[in-house]
């Protein structure tokens, strides 16, 4: 999983050099909602609590924080409302528990911040001001102040006893733009993307790891990075050392593949960038359970995205229906074509990930390919999926005045997108009462489709799939054709995908 990442890292690094964006280092926020709002907390110049305000939904998803590790972050994180728990023994660990995480954010936090501004920030500036204010916070003490504003403020909104509450800080004495604003966090987000470049190229005399970057922090466990949709928290590791193989060298863990700091935060800041939420449909999707797919150019446009992971069917079946392969292929093609010979050899990216259990995520698909390559499947893959026979059957009317009328329709071919193939691969059909009904088997990886799409054709790979789905659909197929053969009313299901 290291390696894909590090080329969607490389992919970032060089539209930035080229477009003069940067990167996003710091992190969302918790998802907001009327139930779990995130509420800013107002600080005066000494530390101390002045008020408490509710964010709105569209402000919070704004916000972003920093954080070193995933133990500590600023200026946004989690605290636990300790006010209202019963039971005095679980009050007394979650108040243990709270205060080792508000010391953690107040001082590790603070200080990574502090060491990446160095002398970059201006007297008086915003961030400079917060930094002192944070500087003189308690822990304990602000944790009773929040608790208590909490307890008797009127925000419209009531927080519950032991859980937890996002909270953002912001300072009173700001200058221009308060901490929560998008012009604040940019100006941080520079600052530390800045000191990035600077800590990574360090010595050039020192030990490099496996990327040739600095090794230092090989040994420290990767942090764990959140997706969405399906897959959750993702545990990013070097070569396990619980594989026997690497015993064979005497090297185990990061012995083995050292990845230092900065590597680990250029994978941590490429997992988090393309499987962002604004780029579904872009450069992730939905391919199947616990499964994502993963498709971009190497190339990164400077305007807006392709739908890469769309075409390729890693997308919600509501956003499917919608389009149609041959249109779609043609946009996405022409957009990542853009203007000139060179772009047709463009690079493109597609792997998938998928959870196996609650610790392990692997790469289950890889593949890279060119636009000129993309282009041409895409016409063979049309083009399959129309040679089909000619045919028409009977069927209900649906609308109100047509409930008792049968009518004639020709069926017409539908392009299928290539990930969604391997559902209607595992589809088996059996006759029950009479009917036909469908069972779903897991013989098929959603991944079938991108190889009979991308990978060079081989007759074996084809005809098996064939047999496959022929043997799984044949019970529905005999039954159409009993009723086109004696010109009845058609009541199958799954119509618009069979046949």
């Amino acid at each position: 999983m290291i390696n894909e990442l590090m080329k969607v890292a490389d992919a970032m690094q060089a539209l930035s050099r080229v477009s003069g964006r940067i990167p996003e280092v710091l992190q969302p926020l918790p998802k907001a909602s009327t139930s779990a709002p995130c509420i800013r907390v107002w600080l005066t110049s000494d530390g101390q609590i002045d008020s408490l305000e509710k964010l709105s939904i569209e402000h919070t998803e704004q916000l972003k924080k920093f954080a070193p590790n995933k133990h500590s972050s600023l200026p946004g994180f989690n605290v636990t409302y300790i006010c209202g728990i019963e039971k005095d023994d679980d009050k007394e660990r979650e108040l243990k528990k709270t205060l080792a995480g508000l010391k953690r954010n107040f001082t590790a936090a603070r200080y990574a911040l502090e060491r990446a501004c160095a002398d970059k920030l201006d007297e008086g500036e915003t961030l400079a001001t917060f930094l002192a204010v944070v500087k003189q916070m308690d822990a304990a003490q602000f944790q009773e102040s929040l608790d208590d504003q909490l307890a008797n403020a009127n925000l419209g909104w009531c927080p519950k006893p032991g859980k937890h509450i996002s909270v953002f800080l912001d300072i009173k004495d700001y200058k221009n733009f308060p901490v929560a604003h998008t012009k604040t966090l940019e100006r941080l987000n520079a600052l530390l993307y800045e000191y990035d470049l600077t800590s990574t190229q360090g010595d050039l005399e020192s030990f490099k790891d496996a990327y040739d970057g600095d090794a230092a922090g090989a040994d420290v466990l990767f942090n764990d990075v959140s997706v969405p949709r399906l897959l959750g928290q993702i545990k990013i590791r070097s070569l396990n050392k619980d594989i026997p193989a690497q015993r064979r060298y005497h090297l185990v863990g990061s012995a083995t593949f050292p990845v230092g700091k900065a590597s680990r935060e250029r994978t941590e800041s490429a997992l988090k960038w393309i499987s962002a939420l604004e780029n579904e449909g872009t450069t992730f999707g939905v391919a199947g359970d616990s499964e994502l797919l993963f498709a971009y150019p190497i190339e990164l446009p400077l305007d807006s995205l392709p739908q890469l992971a769309t075409l390729l069917g890693a997308q919600r079946e509501d956003v499917l229906t919608e389009q149609k392969f041959n249109m779609l292929a043609k946009s996405v093609i022409d957009q990542l074509k853009g203007s000139g010979e060179k772009a047709r050899n463009v690079n493109l990216e597609i792997f998938s990930l998928r959870k196996m259990d609650k610790a392990r995520t692997k790469v289950v698909y890889y593949r890279n390919t060119t636009v000129s390559s993309l282009e041409t499947a895409s016409h063979t893959w049309e083009m399959g999926c129309e040679n089909i026979p000619a045919l028409d059957i009977r069927k209900w009317g649906e609308g109100k005045n047509d409930k008792r009328k049968s009518f004639i329709v020709s069926v017409e071919p539908r392009t299928i997108f290539p990930v969604k193939l391997h559902k209607v691969l595992n589809t088996i059909w059996r006759l029950q009462d009479g009917k036909p009904r469908s069972d779903l088997v897991k013989l098929f990886e959603p991944s079938v489709g991108l190889c009979l799409l991308l990978d060079t054709p081989e007759a074996a790979q084809t005809a098996y799939v064939m047999e496959r789905y022929i043997a799984h659909a044949q019970t529905y197929f005999a039954e159409l054709c009993r009723l086109k053969g004696g010109n009845e009313i058609s009541a199958l299901p799954d119509l618009d995908t069979y046949p």
